[in-house]
């Protein structure tokens, strides 16, 4: 459901008035559909879910061992998303 704007949170309550503000633009006014959606994704099956976090591991693992095989490029393996995030400050 990437990029349908539709999300939630876990946090200690005196973070949820702040968080809350920020998130405001993001995920407000939430179309219909996609709020059935996001409770289906959570209450359904979640079988896929092992099979896409062993996907994006792998592919992860291939960029990052990738960029740092690059001279002068070097990238830590992110640990709580999929994003990577060389350093490239040597080239410069």
């Amino acid at each position: 459901m990437t990029g349908w704007r539709l999300g939630y949170g876990i946090m200690p309550k005196e973070l949820v008035g702040c968080v809350g503000l920020l998130l405001t633009h993001s995920l407000g006014s939430t179309a219909h559909f996609s709020q059935f959606a996001g409770i289906e994704a959570i209450t359904g099956p979640q079988d896929m879910v092992d099979r896409m976090v062993t996907e994006f591991q792998l592919r992860r693992d291939v960029i990052v061992a990738g960029l740092n095989a690059i001279p002068g490029i070097t990238c830590q393996k992110p640990e709580g998303a999929f994003y990577a995030f060389p350093n490239i400050s040597a080239q410069v």
